[in-house]
């Protein structure tokens, strides 16, 4: 997704890449790299986060943020599926 606003839920058995607005939830069997606005949970492998925020919960083996992004919820990291 580039510079799109998507609303409802997003699933995905490959890597994701979210650039824009996504409001919904997002479960990921991959990685999910963000570098824009979720509202709502991320499930998935790993997260990479870059100057993105997060409206939620993220769950995910692995998470790598820089200085810029937000969460604004928990982050439950190092669960196995």
């Amino acid at each position: 997704m580039q510079n799109n606003e998507i609303w409802g839920y997003l699933e995905s058995s490959d890597d994701l890449l979210i650039r824009g607005d996504l409001n919904g939830d997002v479960f990921c069997r991959g990685a999910v790299y963000c570098n824009g606005n979720v509202t709502g949970n991320i499930r998935a492998n790993q997260v990479q986060l870059f100057c993105s925020r997060v409206t939620g919960d993220i769950t995910c083996r692995g998470i790598v943020t820089d200085g810029e992004s937000d969460v604004k919820g928990f982050i439950i990291a190092g669960m196995v599926w």
